[in-house]
């Protein structure tokens, strides 16, 4: 493997040197030969859209109402100890009508994780607290930035389940390289979608993330492949 670069192997990445200018390069040669039927695939998952919509009906729940009893009323999982842990497993389930596909299951779930530890900070409160313990550590500014922060870790998580020797600096890289390319590919649904009608949506919001890139797979492709720019985050608030 030659200095400064991720060595590539079918098309994933394997190591990375430190040198985050020549990762970042190697990332995007990675990216911009994404195949359009594996864009389609981890896109276009039902569950996966649906967990990511839930996460704006959360902002509703846990800001708004400041309460966890409609999030136990519409699924199902009451405010015991662990209760985001128990929430993030009901939103990623493994079996019946809803079930998420196999490969795309864990991906999913890390995701899902890593946005309720950015709500809530600590790791402890987020796999051992009650309601009240998460209510209290609540930090209301993450669901601004929902849709990049959900879909970079995601998009991440897809990408490192298809090369399994990751090194851990490969692994920083990655999640780093796939946040800022989620915070393009938001700003450019913000630009095209955002406030337009689309198919039977009258006006779409960031809650239609993942239908549009469900239904738009060649922007979604085109945003993926093309060169980084320095996106700030967007604000995707509910």
């Amino acid at each position: 493997m030659g200095a400064g670069y991720i060595k590539l192997v079918k098309g994933g990445l394997r190591d990375v040197d430190p040198a985050e200018k020549e990762a970042w390069a190697a990332l995007q040669g990675v990216f911009s030969r994404l195949s359009q039927d594996y864009i389609h695939f981890f896109s276009g998952d039902p569950a996966v859209g649906a967990a990511y919509e839930a996460l704006h009906r959360l902002h509703v729940m846990l800001v708004q109402e400041h309460s966890w009893d409609n999030i136990r009323a519409r699924f199902g999982v009451p405010g015991d100890k662990g209760c985001l842990l128990s929430l993030a497993a009901a939103l990623s389930p493994e079996e019946g009508p809803n079930a998420v596909h196999p490969r795309l299951r864990a991906p999913l779930q890390v995701a899902l994780k890593d946005f309720f530890l950015r709500l809530v900070v600590n790791p402890v409160i987020r796999d051992t607290g009650d309601a009240a313990q998460v209510l209290a550590a609540l930090d209301p500014g993450v669901f601004r930035s929902t849709s990049a922060l959900f879909f970079g870790a995601y998009l991440a998580e897809s990408m490192r389940q298809e090369e399994r020797g990751l090194s851990r600096l490969a692994r920083h890289r990655l999640a780093q390289f796939a946040e800022a390319k989620a915070n393009q590919v938001v700003a450019s649904f913000e630009d095209r979608f955002k406030g337009k009608a689309w198919n039977e949506i009258r006006q779409v919001g960031f809650t239609h993330l993942f239908r549009i890139m469900q239904g738009e797979p060649q922007w979604l492709a085109e945003q993926l492949r093309r060169n980084l720019r320095s996106e700030g985050p967007v604000s995707s608030a509910a």
